[in-house]
């Protein structure tokens, strides 16, 4: 059975990061954030990229089901705890980014140290993963539309089409280019569609 889940999971594995190095925002945090790997990159890009997506950073983590709750009278849980809003992969993937930060070389290592000294190991990779949300918010919202475009090809916003008619007497040419923007983004979400099962049960997705 193992076995055979393993043979699924492969080529699976396999198409994640090459759709991974072929999208401009997934190549980007994979290069900028410690802990996070191709797959980790990736869902992060399908789940928080294009422009205007997030009002904040604070709107991105509250949104991935990382934000802790406070008391509220429609709230039947007591306060303190995770609110586990959001995709369930997404908030997984972000807490296993988070735990390499336990060793020593890492950048995020003294953050990390301090919140395990004042709590426990699952409290720091929790805070840390909400900071790699914050890191992976602000770099999305700087690259806009581009963060869903292949990687080398950036987003040809609307504004930026050429005013002049193309080879064609009717200017198709220029309505093409001027929807290049808006098409390459649905594009790009419909190939990053998540997949609802849980892919690697027990293990790291990078």
């Amino acid at each position: 059975m193992l076995a055979a889940t393993e043979a699924q999971l492969g080529p699976l594995r396999h198409q994640l990061r090459q759709a991974a190095a072929h999208l401009t925002g997934a190549k980007v945090l994979a290069a900028r954030l410690y802990g996070a790997g191709p797959v980790t990159a990736l869902a992060l890009t399908c789940w928080l990229a294009g422009a205007g997506r997030f009002s904040s950073s604070r709107t991105a983590v509250r949104f991935t089901g990382l934000d802790i709750t406070v008391h509220s009278c429609d709230r039947k849980g007591p306060p303190g705890r995770l609110s586990r809003q959001g995709p369930p992969m997404l908030r997984w993937a972000v807490h296993e980014a988070g735990k390499p930060h336990a060793r020593t070389p890492a950048p995020g290592h003294g953050y990390y140290a301090t919140v395990k000294d004042r709590t426990n190991t699952k409290r720091a990779a929790l805070s840390q993963a909400r900071k790699i949300v914050r890191q992976a918010c602000h770099i999305l919202t700087g690259l806009g539309d581009d963060a869903l475009t292949a990687a080398g090809h950036p987003a040809l916003h609307s504004d930026q089409a050429p005013r002049h008619p193309g080879p064609g007497s009717d200017g198709s040419h220029t309505h093409r280019m001027g929807t290049t923007a808006a098409s390459s983004r649905r594009t790009a979400v419909r190939r990053c569609r998540p997949v609802r099962a849980h892919p690697w049960p027990g293990g790291r997705p990078d």
